[in-house]
């Protein structure tokens, strides 16, 4: 071979080399970038059963006042005696995702009165309007806080409670509040 048949052979293989190389970084980089966008599917879960006393108390979203984590469903059901109730009041430090189109479809808190027959939701509640203060129409309620895997908020919700002796069987929420009934029993005339 002559030299200016070794010197295209050796330029050839050091373009062969030197796309082979960029070639696999491009894929590394790739791979880091799809590995980093991928949506996780593996959503944390706890259940808690709180029982409700005169002394009253409080729940909030981990790490509150600062921003919660992601991939989270945490319940808390809320149990008081017997003919009592409970009143719940969010402390006016909330913020959450901002809904969609008005809805609470990512990062939300949601509060379920819960009997034998059905539950009625009190609300799905995000963004940064402090929820009313609400009062239960039996003595078992149900918190749900829910964040999805992209954005997280601060500083998330504290949600004091605190036991009512039933007197009567009014229930005080902001008339901005919706009721949405779930039956429990199809018989259920309402």
């Amino acid at each position: 071979m002559n030299i200016s048949g070794r010197v295209v052979l050796a330029l050839l293989l050091a373009l062969l080399v030197g796309f082979t190389g960029g070639t696999q970084a491009q894929v590394v980089s790739a791979k880091v970038m799809r590995s980093s966008n991928v949506r996780r599917d593996d959503l944390y879960r706890k259940e808690e059963v709180v029982t409700v006393t005169a002394a009253g108390g409080a729940i909030q979203s981990p790490r509150f006042p600062n921003a919660y984590p992601r991939n989270l469903q945490l319940s808390w059901k809320l149990l008081s005696p017997h003919n009592t109730r409970i009143a719940l009041e969010f402390d006016s430090h909330f913020a959450l995702e901002e809904p969609e189109n008005e809805v609470c479809r990512y990062d939300f808190v949601e509060v379920e009165d819960i009997s034998e027959t059905s539950t009625i939701i009190w609300g799905r509640w995000c963004g940064q309007r402090v929820p009313p203060r609400l009062t239960s129409k039996t003595n078992t309620l149900k918190v749900t806080f829910k964040s999805d895997d992209y954005f997280v908020a601060k500083p998330g919700f504290k949600l004091h409670y605190s036991l009512l002796v039933s007197e009567h069987r009014d229930v005080t929420a902001s008339h901005s509040t919706k009721l949405v009934l779930k039956r429990k029993d199809p018989r259920l005339v309402l």
